[in-house]
């Protein structure tokens, strides 16, 4: 099947951001609502704090902040060479 050329991708940075910024806020509502995958995200920033939240919240832990987001992002080497363009002090903008 051949490509689309001209297909829009329609995405919203800022609502993923601001879902983020819930997940971390209430890491609860991933005990609840689960459906959601890092995967479903389109910047890869993105997909790679819901993945360290996902691990995180999937370990038990109750807080997320940056110290254990940082903690599991380096973890993976993969993940945290994305990441590294990314400074975690600004997660408190979330």
């Amino acid at each position: 099947m051949p490509e689309e050329k001209n297909k829009k991708v329609i995405y919203d940075a800022s609502l993923e951001t601001k879902y983020i910024a819930t997940v971390i806020a209430n890491p609860h509502f991933l005990l609840v609502e689960n459906n959601i995958r890092p995967a479903f995200f389109y910047t890869k920033d993105n997909q790679c704090l819901m993945w360290a939240i996902q691990t995180l919240v999937n370990r038990g832990v109750e807080t997320i902040d940056a110290l254990n987001l940082e903690t599991v992002i380096s973890s993976n080497a993969a993940v945290s060479r994305i990441m590294e363009a990314h400074d975690l002090e600004d997660l408190t903008d979330y």
